[in-house]
Order: structure tokens, then sequence, then C-alpha cells
């Protein structure tokens, strides 16, 4: 008689395995704020420092944007739960365009696109090894020199302001001066002029007369653009309309139409 062989086979079914974070743990909170849009970032940290869960909190409490923030938070808390990886959520996050979207408090991030883009920005600046030194602006501070030239510079302009001598002559500074006796400019700085020999204040009216229209309405236009904004919604550079500034980028205005 033949034996009756048995075959038993099993069957492994993978499952995803929440791993939860315990009741008393480690947080770090950030405040941020885009555009005017005040919040609050808050992330828990399990014991080896690496995040668990998010809250968005919103400055305005029972707004849209607050609810949907509440949301965002919840579901990538569940994801992190899940073992999703940070690198991933931040990928696929960051540079979302929409409103609101700005200037914001946070050197490292100064612009950002969205809300959406700034906490995911912020995060990867946080807690993705590497992540900060490849996209935090890099800004060179000036050498000593440099700072020596530019204080220079400066004073210098505004002696020949208070003494009122033309904008184009206080700003071509040691790159030329006229010489009223010849009625010509010369390519050597003060420094190498004697000291009796420098221009008066009213050097260059004395060989035309007159100031010409286009140095007038350069220092006017000047004076009008000295304390132009930055936009609120792009961060360039504004321009003067009328009684307010507009923003050649974006078309923002900054309180006209």
């Amino acid at each position: 008689e033949q034996a009756a062989v048995e075959r038993i086979v099993e069957r492994i079914v993978e499952r995803p395995l929440r791993r939860r974070l315990p009741d008393t743990r480690s947080s770090v909170t950030h405040k941020f704020n885009v555009a005017g849009h005040e919040g609050y970032l808050t992330v828990g940290l399990y014991e080896d420092n690496s995040p668990g869960e998010l809250f968005i909190t919103m400055a305005k409490e029972g707004s849209t944007i607050g609810g949907l923030m509440d949301s965002l938070g919840t579901a990538i808390s569940i994801a992190l739960q899940y073992g999703v990886p940070v690198e991933a959520l931040v990928t696929k996050f960051t540079h979302q365009r929409f409103e609101p979207a700005g200037m914001t408090h946070n050197p490292d991030i100064p612009m950002a696109k969205s809300l959406v883009d700034y906490i995911f920005r912020w995060m990867g600046m946080e807690f993705v090894a590497g992540y900060r030194a490849a996209n935090a602006p890099r800004r060179s501070k000036a050498s000593p020199e440099g700072r020596s030239v530019a204080k220079a510079v400066v004073a210098r302009t505004e002696v020949s302001r208070a003494a009122g001598a033309p904008a184009d002559e206080a700003l071509a500074g040691d790159r030329r001066i006229s010489l009223p006796s010849e009625g010509r400019t010369s390519d050597v700085g003060p420094a190498d002029v004697p000291e009796g020999t420098l221009p008066r204040a009213a050097g260059s009216e004395a060989t035309s007369g007159e100031p010409s229209a286009t140095t007038t309405l350069t220092t006017a236009m000047n004076q009008m653009q000295a304390d132009a904004p930055a936009c609120d919604v792009c961060g360039t550079i504004t321009v003067r309309s009328g009684t307010c500034y507009k923003c050649l980028n974006c078309g923002n205005s900054m309180g006209c139409s």
C-alpha cells in the first residue's frame, strides 16, 4: 500500500506594521509665517529622534485652510508611522505652487511657493541629511576690505549730496572727477589729486551752466525708488506706480489697482 503523503503549504502574507509613538515623547515645534499666514509645526519624535507624527496648527482657527492643514498633518503622521521615508515625502510635496505663497521669516527658506512647499522643505532641512546644505541659500559675507571701501564710497556720496553736487558725479566716486579749469574729466581717483585741486561743489555747473534734464530726472527717480519695498507675493523689488508700488514680475499691486 502506498502511504498517503500530506503536503502542507504555508502562505506568508506581508502586512504593513504601524509603529506607534510612546505615550510620552519628545517633539520639535517650529513657528512659520508665509505671506502673513502664521502657523506652528509640531513634529513628534521616536527614541532615535526620527519623525513619527506631524501637527499643523494655523493661527486662524476655523478657517478652510486650517482644516486642510489638519487633514494633511494627520495623513503625514499615519504615513510616517507606517514606515514611509521622510525623503520620499519631501521629494513628493516640495515645490507645489498655490496661494498663499510669498516671503517668509525663515532665512533658510526666504521664499515659499505654498504652505505645503514650506512645510516639507523645513522637514527636509531638519530630518534629511544633506538637504540643508544642498538647498539653503548661500550668502557670502563681505570681506573687511570690501566693507571699508563701501563705507568710504557711502561717506563720499553723502558729503557730495550735502554740498549740492549732481548725483552722477557723486556716484562716480573714485572712477572719475571733473576738472572745471579745463572742462574735461580724468580717470584718476580723489587720492591721486592734490587736496587743493579738488573741484568745487558746483564744478559741473561751472562748465555747463545748468544740470541737464536727464540728470535731474535720474536724481528724482532714484529718490522716489529708494524706499521701494519688495513684493509680498514673489519678493521682487517693486517700482512706483502713482502713489503705490507695482511688481513688474508678477503684476501684484501694493495697494492701488
